[in-house]
C-alpha cells in the first residue's frame, strides 16, 4: 500500500478523570488493613460514646389531650389502686376453683406485699354467689384470674421481679392448679427465643449468595465480617439493658 493510501493515526484519547470516590476506592483498596483498623476505631468510639451519654430504652408512654390520658389522671388522682398497669394470673383446674379458695386469697395477699403491686383482685365471688357472666371466674368455675395491678410496667422490672411472683402463686402449683402469667408479667416471663438454628442457616446461605455473586472469598468475607461485628456488638448493647 503506498504511504499516501495508509490512515493517518488517531489521536490519543484523552486521559480519564477519576472520579473522587473511585480514588477513595483505590486508595482502600490499597490500604485495607488501616481502614479496617480506622473502622474498628470508630466502632470503638461510637460504642463508648453512647455509654456516655446516649439514652436508655423506654416502655413509658403518655397522650396529653386525649380522654384515655384524661381518665387515668383523674384515676390517679382519685383511685390510685385502678390506675396502674394491669397484668393477670390465669387459674386452671379439673375441679371448681372455689375449692381453693384459702390457696388463692393466700396468694391474692402475698402478691400485694411485693413492690410495684397496686392492688390484687380474686376472681372468686363473695361467699354464696356464683360467677359474675363476663367476670374473672368462667362459668363452670374451672378457670379464673387474678388482676394484678403495678405502679409501673411490669416489663421494665426485669426477670429478678419474677421469682417474688412465683413464691406468691407456689401454694396454688403445690396444690395442682395450673398457673399462668398474662398480659404484661407474661411478657416479662416470655423465655428468650433460641433463634441459633435459625441463624446459622441464613448465615450459610449467605455464605453462598455472596460467593456466588461476588466469585471472591475475601469480597464475600468483608460483608460476613461486618455483619457478624454488628450483630455481636448489638447483643453487647441490649446486655448492658
Amino acid at each position: 500500500m503506498p504511504p499516501s493510501a495508509r490512515p493517518a493515526p488517531s489521536a490519543a484519547a484523552p486521559p480519564v478523570r477519576r472520579s473522587a470516590l473511585r480514588r477513595l476506592g483505590e486508595w482502600c483498596a490499597r490500604h485495607w488493613l488501616t481502614v479496617i483498623l480506622l473502622w474498628l476505631v470508630a466502632l470503638a468510639g461510637v460504642q463508648a460514646a453512647n455509654r456516655a451519654v446516649g439514652g436508655s430504652y423506654s416502655d413509658d408512654f403518655s397522650l396529653p389531650g386525649t380522654q384515655a390520658q384524661q381518665g387515668r389522671n383523674v384515676l390517679q388522682a382519685h383511685e390510685p389502686a385502678a390506675a396502674g398497669t394491669s397484668s393477670q394470673v390465669v387459674l386452671h383446674d379439673a375441679a371448681q376453683l372455689t375449692g381453693f379458695q384459702p390457696q388463692i386469697a393466700g396468694a391474692v395477699a402475698a402478691l400485694q406485699q411485693l413492690p410495684h403491686v397496686l392492688s390484687v383482685q380474686s376472681p372468686l365471688p363473695p361467699p354464696g354467689q356464683g360467677p359474675v357472666p363476663g367476670g374473672p371466674l368462667s362459668a363452670d368455675g374451672l378457670t379464673g384470674y387474678l388482676t394484678v395491678r403495678f405502679d409501673t410496667n411490669p416489663t421494665l422490672l426485669g426477670k429478678d421481679y419474677l421469682p417474688g411472683v412465683d413464691a406468691a402463686v407456689a401454694p396454688l402449683r403445690a396444690a395442682g392448679v395450673q398457673v399462668e402469667y398474662g398480659g404484661p408479667l407474661g411478657e416479662l416471663a416470655r423465655p428468650a427465643a433460641d433463634d441459633r438454628s435459625s441463624e446459622v442457616i441464613g448465615f450459610a446461605v449467605a455464605v453462598v449468595v455472596l460467593l456466588v455473586g461476588f466469585g471472591s472469598a475475601i469480597a464475600a468475607g468483608l460483608p460476613l465480617l461486618t455483619a457478624l461485628v454488628a450483630a455481636f456488638m448489638v447483643g453487647k448493647h441490649e446486655q448492658t439493658w
